[in-house]
């Protein structure tokens, strides 16, 4: 029997279109996700479809002889010259290296990321004021994002 899941609601909304979907991680702390997905999956074993680089993070929590990893596109590292901002939204700890390979974080500066992996590539590089977004959907995103500049 073949199974789809998602890492999340934005995710399973792209894959819906082509295939039922029997998981949808419904958390920014991956390792939530991680093992939620590991409950559903039990013994079975998984496909991953994904980057070179991934970090693997829900493939860890499951037995090696579970997981078929499948690297399926490249990600780049382009070096691009950001304006100087009050925040900035980082998505993925490759999105945190690339940024650093041409700017420099201001002071002061806040930082959003999308989950803990993000963060802690944050904070190697020596971002002092980052969140986590509690809640990936792109409408609670600019919910937070507006509070944040009301406040």
């Amino acid at each position: 029997m073949v199974r789809y899941g998602a890492i999340g609601p934005s995710s399973a909304k792209a894959l819906a279109s082509f295939a039922p979907i029997d998981f949808v991680g419904q958390s920014a702390d991956i390792a939530q996700v991680a093992e939620a997905f590991s409950q559903v999956v039990q013994a079975e074993t998984v496909l991953f479809p994904g980057s070179q680089i991934s970090l693997r993070s829900i493939q860890r929590v499951l037995r090696e002889h579970q997981v078929v990893d499948l690297a399926c596109y490249e990600t780049h590292m382009i070096s691009v010259v950001v304006p100087e901002c009050d925040v900035y939204i980082f998505s993925s700890p490759s999105n945190v290296r690339s940024f650093f390979q041409s700017n420099v974080l201001p002071s002061g500066a806040f930082c959003w990321a999308f989950g803990t992996q993000t963060a802690q590539c944050l904070l190697k590089h020596g971002c002092q004021h980052a969140e986590i977004f509690e809640d990936l959907q792109p409408a609670q995103i600019a919910h937070t994002i507006k509070q944040f500049f009301n406040r």
